[in-house]
């Protein structure tokens, strides 16, 4: 959100207005997330199940992956 000026009310509107379909802050700072919760919009359950699916999927690849990674460096074709 430093790219935006203003408010953080006014930045998540620019935020909103300008196609973004959630807001991310990630500071870690309470009072400023509890700040920036009564200007966001909900997000959709379709959405926010859509996201879930999405993040199990790469949580699936990532556990395949090291599989692979296991077999290849057991049977001695990489070396790490």
């Amino acid at each position: 959100m430093k790219a935006l000026s203003g408010s953080f009310s006014e930045k998540i509107k620019y935020s909103y207005d300008g196609g973004c379909d959630i807001i991310l802050y990630c500071s870690g700072k309470l009072k400023e997330m509890q700040n920036i919760y009564q200007h966001v919009k909900p997000i959709k359950k379709k959405y926010f199940n859509y996201f879930l699916e999405d993040s199990y999927r790469i949580k699936k690849k990532v556990i395949n992956i090291k599989k692979i990674k296991d077999q290849l460096i057991k049977n001695n074709l990489i070396f790490l």
